[in-house]
C-alpha cells in the first residue's frame, strides 16, 4: 500500500500537466494514513490533509491505550505477539511523521474508536512541518466531521490560490 502511494506520486510528477510546484495528498482513515506516509516518502508532495488517519500507535495496547485500525496483532501474551508488535512499528505512521516537513492539517475525533485520538495526537506531535489540528470532541469515526471539512475546504482554497496555509 505504501509503495503504491509513492508510485502514484511518481506518476503525477511525470505528467506534463503537473505544475511542478504543488501536490496535495488528502484522505480520511486509511487514506489519511496513506497521505502521511506518501509525504514522508515522496519529495514532490507539498501539503497533507488527513482526517482521522489510521495506523497510529499500533503498540498502544501494551501501554494501556486504545489502539486502532488496522489492529495488527493479538493480545499481549499470545503466541507471536512480540514479533508481530515489533514488525508493526515499521508501518506505524508515528514513525513516518518526523519526515513530514510540509504543512499538514489533521483531524481527530475524541470518541473515535477506529482511529483513537491519543495515537493521532502522538503522530501529530511528531510532524516536523507546519501543522494544524482540528479536534472534534463529539466525533466518532463516521459522523460529525463538519469542522474538519470546513477547515480542509479553506486549506484547499488557499493551496489552489498559491497562498500560505494556515491563513494568518
Amino acid at each position: 500500500m505504501y509503495l503504491s502511494t509513492h508510485r502514484a506520486a511518481d506518476y503525477l510528477v511525470s505528467r506534463p500537466d503537473w505544475n511542478g510546484q504543488v501536490m496535495l495528498v488528502t484522505g480520511g482513515s486509511q487514506d489519511g494514513q496513506q497521505s502521511i506516509v506518501a509525504d514522508a516518502l515522496h519529495p514532490a508532495i507539498t501539503h497533507v490533509i488527513a482526517n482521522v488517519p489510521a495506523g497510529a500507535d499500533s503498540r498502544g495496547r501494551e501501554f494501556g491505550r486504545m489502539f486502532g485500525f488496522p489492529y495488527y496483532f493479538p493480545n499481549p501474551g499470545d503466541g507471536n505477539y512480540l514479533q508481530l508488535a515489533t514488525t508493526s512499528a515499521y508501518f506505524d505512521i508515528i514513525n513516518f511523521a518526523p519526515k513530514v516537513r510540509v504543512p499538514a492539517l489533521v483531524g481527530l475525533g475524541l470518541i473515535d474508536t477506529t482511529c483513537p485520538g491519543p495515537g493521532t495526537l502522538t503522530m501529530l506531535n511528531q510532524l516536523a512541518g507546519l501543522k494544524e489540528s482540528v479536534i472534534m470532541p463529539a466525533a466518532d469515526h463516521g459522523k460529525d466531521h463538519s469542522a474538519f471539512y470546513q477547515r480542509a475546504g479553506a486549506w484547499n482554497k488557499l493551496i489552489r490560490a498559491g497562498q500560505k496555509v494556515p491563513p494568518p
